[in-house]
């Protein structure tokens, strides 16, 4: 006898039967916009081929199993990142993925039933901060210039408005086709958790593999510091620790709804693994943002209540004790060692200068209502620093053309590297060749080759150079020898960089026609005469300040004024209220949510994190979530 279902049971959804074909305006706005990923991918830097390829594979996977966009693109926003080597870092392979999936999937998927409830709470907290962002951005965008070639290469740029808020609008979009998938019956929530455990388990690997190359999986007294495969981290940020801290939660809460053994020691391994890696970021409001994170994802596992895991409370409550003493006792040691002991020893010293350099963020804006209500606009800081601060300045860089020649100028200031990647060998002769110029005197620029994965360099190799600062080209020409740069056993083979920065006092240089050679002719460099702009170069920094404001709610306030934090501010309120109360009641996937956005915003008490479009995104995907909590969808089919 079939028994009746009990009231917190959840009833299987059919298969994505409802799939659509497209209209013919359909048609046209799919062509239209897998058009311009077309143009992106063909004039990408980097294997455009194989990118092509890539993504013509994802567009078929999505025409027919829409639903994988909530795994693939949690997962992509970690991995998928190739501006070290691209030198793309305002429209990258990213946004190809994310619009290749946004067009197919509101092409493929139907709307919701007209006679489906409306949320109009949520809808209207989320246009109002629709309309902060898109104020924030035509701020942003003003006075408006004609686009040239720094126009999407360069933070200075008034069109870094439009990086950063792309990371809104691409939230936007998905939560548009997010419910449409859950209106068809799919778990969404339960999809995007195992994108972020496969994007975690991807970013845990490559923190091991940079561990072990560099300075060593157990040496805790290095000052090396880990950046993972977040590129957006080459101006400082904590887009590695956030991440770690916004998934694993959803990791949590999915060991203890698994019953089979190999998933849940693989589990448990990737939780030690995703522990380290948030340890040795050496991030201090990283390690409470991760303890706090942790702690309330344990409470939703041991709370849960689905009639599918029959696990009592006691042995959850030993299985999330028993958890917790294995983070901890991984943390420990790092928490021992001597670089951790004196990053914590200086909180307070460095929670001063940043009490003085929020003071100093604010002190910059301009002191008209304007202002105050809408903001200065978005990504408009790092300008604005260089302009204003009483800081230290950040040095500028630039393409500039000179009949019809492009070349690089580089300006003083707090350093700032201009990189690439090289292959060279170790113990070989290479030959080092460019032209620089200066209209001041004792100006010098210095080329580098380090072994360096993006801001900390191991082995280094230096060519400082003193230009005469007369105002003419000079050709410099002379012998690098590699030493043991790039030596080591091809299991721990380090990526080695070259780079090129202004070291003199306070002269701008001009770079030209770079080139670095083997002794048989064989060319090092990609785009050394800057003729296809910044192709293959990407900068890095030491000092972050001219690039952060270091705090969430001050960030806001300077780009969108006080309209921006009073709409984030309901917005986060209303998904926060949304997913405690199902957490409470025992939705343990609501309280994975909550886990994470609490994380996300104590990391953003000392951090920015929305000038990260990519960090942008997720969070803003994850509130949507919380938004969404206990308004019934259907989960999907186990095998989904």
């Amino acid at each position: 006898m079939a028994r009746a279902p009990a009231a917190n049971d959840q009833a299987p959804a059919a298969p994505l039967t409802l799939l659509r074909s497209p209209s013919w305006a359909g048609y046209a706005a799919l062509v239209a916009g897998l058009a311009g990923v077309g143009w992106g991918v063909a004039t990408f830097p980097v294997q455009p081929a194989l990118l092509g390829l890539l993504l013509a594979g994802y567009a078929a996977l999505i025409w027919y199993r829409p639903q994988f966009l909530l795994i693939v693109i949690p997962a992509a926003l970690a991995l998928f990142d190739l501006a070290p080597w691209s030198g793309r870092f305002y429209f990258d392979e990213f946004d190809f993925l994310l619009l290749t999936g946004i067009a197919i999937g509101y092409v493929r998927l139907p709307p919701a039933p007209r006679h489906s409830k409306r949320d109009l709470l949520f809808l209207s907290l989320s246009a109002l901060l629709g309309l902060s962002y898109a104020i924030g951005t035509v701020r942003g965008l003003l006075p408006w210039q004609m686009p040239e070639a720094n126009a999407f290469t360069n933070y200075y740029s008034p069109y870094n408005a439009l990086r950063i808020a792309k990371g809104a609008l691409w939230a936007f979009l998905l939560s548009g086709l997010l419910g449409r998938l859950a209106s068809a019956g799919q778990d969404v929530r339960r999809l995007f958790a195992r994108g972020m455990i496969v994007g975690l388990a991807g970013t845990v690997a490559v923190i091991v593999w940079e561990r072990f190359v560099f300075p060593g999986l157990f040496n805790f007294a290095d000052v090396y510091r880990v950046t993972g495969p977040f590129s957006q981290m080459h101006t400082g940020g904590a887009d590695i620790e956030t991440y770690l801290t916004l998934s694993a939660p959803f990791l949590v809460v999915l060991l203890f709804e698994r019953r089979n053994r190999v998933t849940r020691l693989g589990g448990t391994a990737l939780l030690i693994g995703a522990t380290y890696g948030v340890m040795v970021t050496f991030s201090r409001i990283g390690y409470a943002a991760y303890g706090v994170a942790l702690a309330l994802a344990l409470l939703a596992a041991m709370a849960k209540s689905d009639t599918r895991v029959r696990t009592g409370p006691f042995k959850r409550g030993m299985a999330a004790f028993a958890l917790a003493a294995l983070a901890l006792a991984v943390a420990v040691p790092v928490l021992k060692g001597p670089f951790a002991q004196e990053r914590l020893s200086r909180a307070g010293t460095d929670l001063a200068i940043r009490l003085a350099h929020w003071a100093d963020a604010l002190r910059m804006r301009d002191p008209d209502w304007p202002t105050a209500l809408f903001g200065t606009g978005l990504g408009r800081y790092p300008e604005t620093h260089y302009w204003r601060s009483e800081e230290s300045r950040a040095a500028t860089y630039r393409l500039d053309s000179e009949a019809g020649n492009t070349f690089l100028r580089l300006g003083s200031g707090s350093p700032l590297y201009m990189e690439q990647f090289v292959a060279i060998k170790p113990r070989h002769d290479y030959s080092l060749s460019l032209n620089v110029r200066s209209e001041q005197p004792n100006a010098q620029v210095t080329v580098s080759i380090c072994e360096k994965w993006l801001l900390t360099s191991a082995r280094c190799i230096f060519k400082p150079i003193d230009v005469t600062g007369n105002g003419r080209w000079q050709s410099i020409r002379t012998r690098v020898q590699s030493g043991d740069v790039g030596s080591g056993p091809w299991y721990a083979s380090r990526p080695v960089k070259l780079s090129i920065y202004d070291s003199g006092a306070h002269a701008a240089i001009d770079v030209d026609n770079v080139h670095l050679q083997a002794t048989d002719g064989a060319e090092l460099l990609a785009n050394g005469d800057f003729s296809r702009g910044l192709d293959r170069w990407f900068f890095t920094i030491d000092n972050d300040r001219p690039w952060h404001i270091w705090s969430l709610p001050i960030q806001v306030l300077f780009d969108q004024g006080w309209l921006g934090v009073a709409a984030l501010t309901l917005f986060v309120a209303a998904g926060l209220w949304r997913a405690g109360r199902d957490a409470w009641r025992g939705d343990a996937m609501a309280g994975a949510m909550l886990a994470s956005s609490a994380g996300f915003l104590v990391i953003g008490t000392l951090d920015s994190l929305v000038d990260s479009p990519r960090l942008l995104l997720l969070f803003l995907l994850i509130i949507w979530f919380c938004g969404r909590a206990g308004r019934g969808e259907r989960p999907g089919p186990r095998n989904t």
